[in-house]
């Protein structure tokens, strides 16, 4: 006989209902949903694994050989190696020389335009520079502008531009003879070659041509004028306590430090050995060096002429640039 229950006492819980069919199928699903969840993301992360391992191995992996050069077949030159390079701003360059070329034109149709009134008083060299101002103008004003072959555009701007230099070369400074063509030779192929070297920075041939004109350039200075050493007159020029002897002294010496400083060209081929800056500056100290001595004696035909040097000076360097560069 049960005991009997109070009338208060809550009666027993029921136990729990033993799990159905369905909700044991969802438990099951729901452990399968992330496993397979787990399996797809361990196979991406060996995908994206093995991804990074191909990609490092195709970054260290050595260049494809050249192609085999036929039996017979002529090796390739130096300069059709220089033309293989690749361009560095090539389509710049040539328009840099165009406008180089105009801009000098222009400058020395202005010279004349100047000296225009004064041809019947002129006489000499001074006439032949006023003849050429024109003349030479009308060129490098049109050779741009014309359709003509890149060579014969560049071979143009270059014996415009030599005129000058040959001309003149000799009368100033104090340089005759030997010495003052060789000063107008330096000034024609330096900066040219300088421009050369910095738009093809593996060229072999601008890198000679700048220390063949150093070496000119060092024999200028070398090289004994009536027993006496030019560069050992410039020392004697600054060490002589006077000031105008200091500065002459400096400003005798001015183009050997920079004809120096061009061999920057044997920089690596990764750079451009400085090569724009050394040309533009070389240029403006012969130029400059003719203005300020014009200036100085009162002689516009000195200003004048350092004005036409300059212009010409620019236009023969972008000549000789473009004609040693093989790949025009």
């Amino acid at each position: 006989m049960s005991p009997a229950r109070l009338p208060d006492e809550a009666p027993p819980a029921p136990p729990p209902a033993p799990p159905t069919d369905e909700a044991a199928a969802r438990r099951a699903g729901y452990r399968s949903q992330t496993r397979n969840t787990l399996f797809n993301l361990a196979d991406a992360s060996r995908s994206a694994v093995e991804a990074t391992a191909r990609a490092a191995e195709a970054l260290q992996a050595p260049d494809a050989p050249a192609p085999p050069v036929a039996v017979g077949a002529a090796a390739p030159e130096a300069g059709v190696a220089e033309a293989a390079l690749p361009p560095v701003a090539e389509h710049g360059w040539s328009r840099l020389s165009r406008v180089t070329m105009l801009a000098g034109g222009v400058a020395l149709l202005v010279l004349f335009l100047v000296d225009v009134s004064l041809l019947g008083a002129l006489g000499g060299v001074p006439l032949v520079l006023a003849i050429y101002y024109l003349m030479g103008g009308l060129l490098l004003l049109a050779s741009p502008l014309l359709p003509m072959p890149d060579r014969l555009r560049a071979a143009l701007a270059t014996a415009v531009g030599a005129v000058p230099l040959f001309v003149t070369g000799p009368f100033v400074g104090g340089m005759g003879g030997w010495r003052g063509l060789a000063a107008a030779l330096v000034l024609l192929v330096l900066p040219g070659a300088l421009l050369l070297r910095a738009r093809v920075t593996a060229s072999r041939l601008a890198r000679g041509l700048v220390t063949a004109a150093v070496v000119l350039c060092g024999l200028i200075y070398l090289v004994p004028d009536d027993g006496v050493v030019p560069l050992n007159l410039a020392f004697g020029l600054i060490s002589s306590g006077s000031l105008t002897g200091m500065i002459t002294g400096v400003c005798f010496l001015l183009p050997l430090g920079l004809a120096v400083c061009t061999l920057t060209v044997f920089a690596g081929p990764g750079s451009t050995g400085l090569g724009t800056l050394w040309a533009c500056l070389v240029l403006l100290n012969a130029a400059g060096a003719v203005i300020i001595g014009g200036e100085l004696r009162d002689d516009q035909s000195l200003v004048h002429l350092g004005i036409g040097l300059l212009a010409a000076g620019a236009a023969a360097a972008v000549g000789v640039a473009d004609l040693l560069d093989a790949r025009s």
